[in-house]
């Protein structure tokens, strides 16, 4: 009868997680992002696969909620944000909300290849500078000296003389004197003045030097980058189920690895319960505590509320691991007979290289 449960509930999480792991968590995640249904399952992950793209990562690190951080960050690098590709810019939806926006705007924020049109930039002329004619001096004319006419001089007549008698008149010898000696009147010689006809005037100087403004056709954009930070600061506890707590999803030499397995349980009465975590390796399925192929599982007595259980201490990661990306945890509760899934299950997927 145990090993009939047991193989009930292998057979049940292997199913689950091959063929509807993305299904499951879309039925969780469907209502917390909006305009998920327009993309479906790829909102979070590839076509074709259960591994998560960028934004799915991006989604799962914000505790697989909607947040303001979450719609202004670009999780795909083609330059808008994932608030831009699903209508939300500003992150003010919130579930429960109708989903903002044209369902025919929105793009795949975890597609680079999907995203809304990019702006046409208006062509820019280059200025030009239009040439001012010189300044034309007026011509001035030179002054042309008018020579004044020559006074004529007007003749002055001379004092004729009069003959004197030096004997009585009747005596022989009478010899007639001039009394006075003309003397001729002297006359100016005129000088000529010169009379300026205008007065000549500075020729002005253009001063003036155009000068050009470039105005730039395209502003650069800033390009959003985003660094993984270790946490296992636990995640919003609003539905029965499990959560999965990595530091980061890709590691390096000398970088701290450690899981975790966050637990939310909503109901009035404590219980205990199967707890699964599986690592998936290209296919081969590894079971936790002990990572054999063999099926195993913790049982785990939980509390209502929150609790958060250490599944891999933290260590640093080792030099020379090789490269590996697509590597998937996967954890979720099981009802006591192994046969549902009690809340809602996680995956996890991570890599890491030199």
């Amino acid at each position: 009868m145990k090993n009939s449960r047991v193989g009930i509930a292998l057979l049940t999480f292997i199913l689950v997680l091959c063929s509807n792991s993305m299904v499951l968590a879309y039925d969780y995640d469907e209502d917390r992002i909006p305009n998920a249904g327009v993309f479906s399952c790829t909102t979070c992950h590839p076509s074709g696969g259960y591994s998560l793209n960028s934004f799915g990562s991006r989604y799962r690190s914000a505790g697989r909620q909607w947040t303001t951080a979450l719609a202004q960050a670009d999780a795909d690098n083609d330059g808008f944000t994932n608030g831009q590709e699903l209508q939300d810019p500003n992150g003010t939806w919130t579930v429960g909300q109708p989903d903002p926006g044209n369902p025919s705007d929105v793009t795949n924020p975890g597609n680079a290849s999907s995203h809304p049109p990019y702006p046409t930039s208006t062509p820019t002329g280059t200025p030009t500078t239009t040439p001012t004619p010189a300044p034309t001096a007026t011509p001035t004319m030179t002054p042309t000296l008018t020579p004044s006419p020559a006074p004529t001089a007007t003749p002055t007549p001379s004092n004729t003389p009069t003959p004197t008698p030096t004997s009585p008149p009747g005596s022989p010898t009478y010899t007639p004197l001039p009394t006075g000696t003309p003397t001729p009147t002297p006359t100016m010689t005129p000088t000529a003045t010169a009379t300026p006809t205008s007065t000549p005037t500075n020729t002005p100087t253009y001063t003036g030097t155009p000068t050009m403004t470039h105005v730039p056709t395209d502003t650069p954009q800033p390009t959003a980058t985003w660094t993984d930070l270790p946490t296992t600061t636990p995640k919003p506890c609003d539905r029965t189920g499990v959560i999965i707590l990595m530091p980061s999803n890709y590691y390096q030499s000398g970088d701290t690895f450690k899981l975790d397995v966050q637990i939310c349980y909503l109901e009035e009465t404590p219980v205990s319960l199967p707890l699964f975590v599986v690592l998936n390796v290209y296919g081969d399925y590894f079971f936790a505590p002990d990572f054999s192929r063999t099926l195993a599982y913790y049982d785990v007595s939980i509390e209502p509320g929150l609790m958060i259980m250490e599944i891999i201490p933290a260590f640093p990661w080792p030099n020379n691991a090789g490269e590996a990306v697509g590597i998937t945890w996967f954890a979720a509760l099981t009802n006591p007979g192994m046969t549902d899934l009690v809340g809602e299950m996680d995956l996890a997927t991570f890599g890491w290289g030199y």
